[in-house]
């Protein structure tokens, strides 16, 4: 058997598997996907609600100048999310204004935050999102790799000075090799990506098209490493807004901690955030934080208030905001439906009995032009 015959050997019993669940889809994926976001919805909520109660017992002996300057820069880091998004879609020759672009990231983290391993989901989000706006899949898929690294590296220059001036315990140093080493094979595929143009049109034929496709596209952008340095900056920024958002989060719990505190501290979530992505972290990171606040000398308390407070504003409200726009986006796309529907229905003579199948029938023929089209109010 050769190469081809042993990749489908090995794969048929799980796309025997898959198959009537892509088919449930395909038929009721419309009325599926926000009752399963809403059920999931109410399961994380559910599972958290003793952590919105602390939060809440924390807000309201909290100062609030300084939780309105925490939320403030939460919305300033989303603006930056959306403008780094801008710089790497634009040098793969897509404009696109940073609004759509916030958009899309809030609903991305609303979806990988309820999912209990929410990366793939969400990048289908995003994936989808940008396609309605005429970025094809290649291009999308690559941009949100470019963001990552670009991330990584933003995380390491940020790590590397918390390291140098704070005595790291040995779980610290673990993380931190941890994320080095996932920062080398993420630079490691994406530059074989970049690079690999030449060689895709030579790999074997039971390599899937759309992975040749793929790489050829990303090869053919002729990306290279000055032109990340806008997203790269972009991002440091954004890190170095992490770090402003929990000291503000100190002084909103009465402390007057040192600029050396909260980026150490910081620099500690973030490492548990990477071995610990499930649900965003929700619980790791909030302890570890409090825990290495403690240990640079702030009260157990007021460790604990600071650490909940800024997840308040780094993880909450995008995701109180990316549920409001997922819902929003969801009630355009059905009342699109019923739109779309009605320059068809109208034409079935009155006298015969409604039929469900040809109503389906009629919204699938009108919607295929509705899903091409995209304007450029889509862009805008």
């Amino acid at each position: 058997m050769d190469a081809a015959g042993i990749v489908r050997s090995t794969l048929a019993p799980a796309h025997r598997a898959i198959a009537p669940v892509a088919r449930l889809l395909s038929r009721h994926g419309r009325w599926l996907w926000p009752l399963l976001l809403v059920l999931l919805a109410g399961f994380f909520l559910l599972r958290q609600r003793d952590q919105i109660a602390r939060i809440g017992r924390v807000l309201a002996g909290a100062d609030p100048k300084w939780v309105l300057g925490a939320i403030a820069i939460q919305l300033g880091v989303l603006w930056l999310t959306a403008l780094t998004y801008q710089a790497l879609l634009g040098r793969l020759g897509h404009r696109l204004a940073w609004l759509p672009l916030a958009s899309l990231h809030l609903r991305r983290v609303a979806v990988g935050t309820v999912v209990p391993v929410g990366g793939p989901p969400s990048l289908y989000v995003l994936v989808r999102g940008l396609d309605r706006r005429g970025v094809p899949a290649e291009d999308a898929l690559l941009a949100a790799a470019l963001r990552s690294a670009v991330g990584y590296v933003s995380f390491l220059l940020l790590l590397g000075p918390a390291l140098l001036l704070h005595h790291p315990s040995g779980a610290v140093l673990a993380g931190a090799a941890v994320a080095v080493a996932i920062f080398v094979a993420v630079f490691g595929v994406l530059r074989a990506i970049l690079h690999g143009s030449e060689r895709a049109r030579r790999w074997p034929r039971w390599v899937p098209a759309r992975a040749r496709g793929f790489v050829e596209r990303a090869g053919s952008h002729g990306v290279r490493a000055g032109d990340l340095l806008q997203p790269l900056g972009l991002a440091l920024a954004i890190r170095v807004a992490g770090v402003a958002m929990l000291y503000v989060s100190l002084r909103a719990v009465g402390e007057n901690p040192s600029p050396l505190t909260p980026l150490v501290a910081y620099a500690v979530g973030i490492l548990c955030l990477t071995v610990a992505p499930v649900f965003q972290g929700i619980g790791v990171v909030e302890v570890a934080v409090s825990i290495a606040l403690e240990r640079l000398g702030v009260s157990g308390t007021s460790a604990l208030g600071a650490a909940l407070l800024c997840r308040l504003g780094e993880l909450w409200l995008p995701l109180a905001l990316g549920l409001v726009v997922q819902v929003a986006a969801v009630a355009r796309a059905w009342g699109a439906g019923t739109a779309s529907t009605a320059p068809l229905l109208k034409h079935i003579r009155p006298a015969c009995r409604p039929d469900p199948r040809r109503a389906m029938v009629a919204f699938a023929l009108d919607s295929v032009p509705l899903a091409s089209r995209r304007g450029d109010g889509d862009r805008r």
